[in-house]
């Protein structure tokens, strides 16, 4: 880090700081700020046409006419999943009863104490409960560092100078992760719809969409090429103990790959789940889901059996037919593009009927055609691939960065008052 250490130190008489400048306080948040919980509203009471933002426990929630507060605050999430989690708000606004407001009652840098506090881990406070919680009166009793306002200032021109050019570092690594993935499509695209030896003679498919293909190529539904969702009776002989992988959504990468770290017993997921054996492909029907592309072909299940999340369809080839370039199929432009269109149901619950896959048609090769075209896919994706998670590393390290530099300024492990800054942070 491009940072100075502090020479004279003290203990911070806290746990989770073991020392902090010599010069600064340790201060209970209830010495320096008054904390209350925001008002009540609910979502049918709030209009998109008003004209003030109403901030809940995660963020902007939407609109509504009147406003609680007005100026610069630090707002703490007071309930769910992320409860702790810090934000910012200004102006005229409604805080709802979601959100914690922090309002100091001396001179402080708003951003530097917000990011004081978001370091603090304040979720780590919630209750233990099926709808996690933090209180007033657990915050209240915590303790933070607390430098002079000047230092205070210096420390919050510091992070948002250091945030923006790393923020900017990781908007163009993940430009360039767009690009790949564009150029991924791209190459499993062309290769399954088209053809990989563009020198052999076409004909007119028939199909609006897909134009001409290999003249050699049958124009099939994808109903006589795959089995769709098999029976699980399948494995209803297998005793109930025998172990099998569990695959929930979380664990489906977007155009392939699947985590299969969870197993669990055959009698204990046969009802109210998927069933899925080795080699299959799942594709997630449930929006956005589908539309990021979630599926993958698998394999490594253990014993060969797999149960998991009922918002997958599974794909088997039939005898003939390769899974593999099933799987790339799936994973193509148009499968993706025209199962969206026909996808049903209302908001976030829309999803991608069985329908669709059976009834989709295009250009189907022989099986070694398919087994060649899905090596040639695998070929190209290699240094593809291999540079999508070398920038995806990147990522993580520049975001983990970012938080270790935060963290060390707002606890006093490094000194920024002599860094000569930019203006305008």
């Amino acid at each position: 880090m491009d940072n100075y250490p502090y020479f004279d130190m003290k203990e911070s008489g806290v746990v989770w700081l073991p020392s902090i400048p010599k010069h600064w306080d340790m201060m209970k948040i209830s010495h320096m700020a008054l904390l209350k919980s925001g008002e009540s509203i609910t979502s049918v009471e709030m209009d998109t046409s008003g004209d003030y933002l109403v901030y809940g426990g995660n963020g902007i929630r939407g609109r509504f006419h009147e406003f609680t507060h007005e100026g610069d605050y630090v707002l703490i999430g007071r309930q769910g999943a992320l409860c702790g989690n810090i934000n910012y708000a200004s102006g005229k606004f409604w805080a709802s009863e979601h959100a914690i407001v922090v309002n100091p009652d001396r001179k402080v840098n708003t951003f530097w104490l917000g990011e004081t506090l978001r370091v603090m881990n304040l979720g780590s406070l919630s209750t233990a409960a099926a709808q996690p919680g933090i209180s007033v009166e657990v915050v209240n009793q915590q303790k933070l560092p607390f430098p002079p306002i000047e230092e205070q200032n210096k420390i919050a021109s510091f992070i948002k100078w250091k945030s923006e050019k790393l923020n900017k570092l990781i908007e163009k690594k993940r430009a360039i992760i767009d690009r790949l993935k564009e150029k991924r499509l791209s190459i499993i695209t062309q290769a399954v719809i088209k053809g990989i030896d563009g020198s052999v003679p076409t004909k007119d498919s028939k199909i609006d969409w897909l134009g001409e293909v290999p003249r050699h190529w049958d124009i099939r539904r994808l109903r006589f090429v795959v089995n769709s969702n098999p029976v699980k009776s399948e494995v209803k002989n297998k005793d109930s103990d025998t172990l099998v992988s569990f695959v929930p959504m979380d664990s489906v990468g977007e155009y392939g790959g699947v985590r299969l770290d969870t197993v669990k017993e055959l009698g204990k997921v046969y009802d109210g789940y998927t069933y899925l054996a080795e080699d299959d492909v799942v594709v997630a029907k449930i929006t956005p889901c589908f539309e990021n592309g979630k599926g993958a072909l698998v394999s490594g299940l253990v014993n060969g059996i797999g149960f998991g999340t009922t918002e997958l369809h599974v794909l088997r080839a039939q005898a003939n037919y390769s899974n593999r370039w099933l799987f790339y199929l799936t994973a193509s432009y148009p499968f993706r593009q025209i199962g969206e269109s026909e996808m049903y149901g209302a908001g976030g619950q829309k999803r991608v009927p069985e329908s669709f896959i059976k009834n989709f048609r295009l250009g189907i090769p022989s099986f070694d055609e398919q087994e060649k075209i899905a090596d040639f896919i695998d070929g190209k994706l290699e240094h593809v691939d291999r540079m999508l998670e070398l920038n995806e590393i990147a990522i993580t390290r520049l975001e983990e960065y970012l938080l270790t530099l935060i963290e060390a300024t707002v606890t006093g492990q490094i000194d920024v008052r002599d860094i000569d800054i930019p203006e305008g942070y």
